[in-house]
């Protein structure tokens, strides 16, 4: 989980909340084309067991 600076904190959090909401715009946005969409996170891929289900995740929604 990322966590906010001590220094500067006011910036990254309306950097971080930026960031949120770009993403969840470019989510719905591709969802509304028809995409299916499955994030995974860099901190997913750290433990093969983490990898694992996160594969196993997407690879039964793409069945559905």
């Amino acid at each position: 989980m990322a966590s906010t600076p001590k220094t500067r904190a006011e910036f990254w959090q309306a950097k971080f909340d930026a960031n949120v909401a770009r993403d969840k715009r470019n989510v719905a946005d591709l969802e509304h084309l028809g995409w299916k969409v499955h994030v995974i996170w860099e901190c997913q891929t750290k433990r093969p067991e983490d990898l694992s289900a996160s594969l196993n995740t997407l690879l039964r929604e793409l069945d559905d």
